[in-house]
């Protein structure tokens, strides 16, 4: 469970000052999704934990314009090539018939977290849909 949550209490306290004296940041974490249903307690507990830090952090920063949020993708199948990473960023043929959450689908969900699109969404944890 420490290994989960050490990257909340180790690397915020170096990172937010610096994002707050600039008045603007972006802190994405990574959760797991519901239901936590790691065959490892610790690891659940880890991620719950990790999550709900998130929150708890997201108060504070958001004074500072700075925005906190988690996605929580559950377990996502690497990609076996470079030729399958380039189609699913293209949206191509892989990426339209995938039946799960994919690498894109969390990289794409980063991208909108961090952009000024996403400015006013922060504490926000993003569930994705996957299969067991």
């Amino acid at each position: 469970a420490y290994a989960e949550l050490a990257p909340m209490y180790h690397l915020l306290p170096r990172v937010l000052p610096d994002m707050y004296e600039r008045g603007w940041g972006r802190v994405i974490a990574l959760g797991m999704g519901e239901p936590y249903n790691s065959p490892a307690f610790s690891y659940n507990v880890g991620k719950a934990a990790r999550s709900w830090a998130a929150k708890l952090a997201k108060g504070p920063a958001w004074k500072h314009g700075v925005t906190i949020n988690t996605l929580g993708p559950g377990p996502v199948e690497g990609l076996s090539s470079l030729d399958q990473a380039i189609e699913q960023c293209a949206h191509g043929s892989t990426w339209q018939q995938r039946t799960t959450t994919s690498p894109q689908d969390i990289a794409e969900a980063t991208a909108f977290l961090c952009s000024e699109s996403g400015r006013f969404i922060s504490g926000a944890e993003v569930p994705f849909l996957w299969n067991d």
